[in-house]
């Protein structure tokens, strides 16, 4: 049960999140398992669904050892935080979502109770200010605000998830939809999902991990082929050393435009893509790079969104 102390916390909690960033992507040295705590109200079964998108599982906790690591690294404020338990299928017979055996609980007093918010509790979580004790709640309690995903030991058969945004709704159903960035068997993937349930929509092959460095500054910018849908931007690095921006339309994730950066630039540490204002007042957002020099400094440039000539270059300060 989440009782009125800990409705109070989460309230508290909940608007704090509204500032705070999801957890950097961490590796547990221990079982060689990623971790991550996104901080999106969801219900349970909407944060399950959400990190299997991810490659992932909503996150289980087998151990002492695991549950300190877990709190020490991704939950020391103490958030109210899914976990990947339940006990839906019966009453008491407490599971986690990957099928483990249920071995360790670490219970706050009097807990679980399957009596609170919303009747049946049957959906594990992390309670606020407890020091990391677990809870059961409903599935639509309002004040778990967070949840944690976990992904096994890199495999050459699994994907690694490298980014992740969003994109307007490009399958019809109203809702905005996710693209992401991935790392597969030595290919590079962009793919879309469904944002409402992570069911995959389109996957196309960037290239392989021989011939391009690891892409960077995967983002969203304006529409360029006239279609309405917004394009996915993003740096990579031939093998040759050249350096290319390319743009692919994000309801198909067909090729759009495929740039060579302007070798004067002489880019050699491409960091960043973002979407600025329109500096020549042309009626498209430009999109600006940050990136690495030769003599080690970095510079910010901008390109028209769309012709992608060059509008200016500023030196940034050491």
């Amino acid at each position: 049960m989440l009782s009125k102390k800990y409705c109070f916390t989460a309230a508290i909690l909940g608007f704090a999140s509204a500032a705070q960033a999801d957890s950097a992507k961490l590796v547990n040295p221990a079982n060689n398992h990623a971790y991550q705590r996104f901080d999106t109200s969801l219900n349970w079964t909407a944060a399950k669904d959400a990190c299997a998108g991810l490659g992932g599982y909503l996150a289980t906790i087998t151990s002492q050892a695991e549950q300190d690591w877990v709190i020490a690294n991704l939950n020391p404020a103490g958030v109210n935080t899914w976990l990947g338990g339940s006990d839906a299928a019966q009453e008491g017979t407490w599971t986690w979502v990957t099928g483990e055996p249920w071995n360790y609980s670490n219970w706050n007093t009097g807990e679980p109770n399957n009596a609170g918010y919303g009747g049946g509790e049957n959906y594990l979580h992390i309670v606020a200010g407890t020091g990391g004790h677990w809870n059961d709640v409903s599935e639509n309690n309002p004040g778990i605000t967070s949840y944690h995903c976990e992904w096994n030991a890199p495999s050459s058969t699994a994907s690694e998830y490298l980014n992740v945004t969003a994109i307007p709704d490009v399958n019809g159903d109203g809702k905005n939809d996710n693209v992401t960035l991935s790392v597969k068997s030595n290919n590079f993937y962009i793919r879309t999902f469904d944002g409402a349930n992570w069911k995959p929509l389109k996957s196309v092959t960037l290239g392989s991990t021989a011939k391009i460095k690891k892409p960077s500054g995967f983002t969203v910018v304006d529409d360029v082929n006239g279609n309405q849908y917004k394009e996915v931007a993003l740096f990579f690095t031939k093998e040759d050393g050249i350096h290319m921006l390319q743009l692919r339309d994000s309801s198909t994730l067909a090729m759009v435009k495929n740039i060579t950066l302007d070798s004067s630039l002489a880019p050699i540490d491409p960091i960043s893509l973002t979407v600025e204002e329109d500096a020549n007042a042309n009626g498209s957002r430009e999109i600006g790079i940050l990136f690495g020099r030769e003599d080690g400094t970095s510079a910010f440039s901008l390109l028209d969104g769309l012709t992608f000539k060059m509008v200016k270059t500023t030196k940034m300060p050491k």
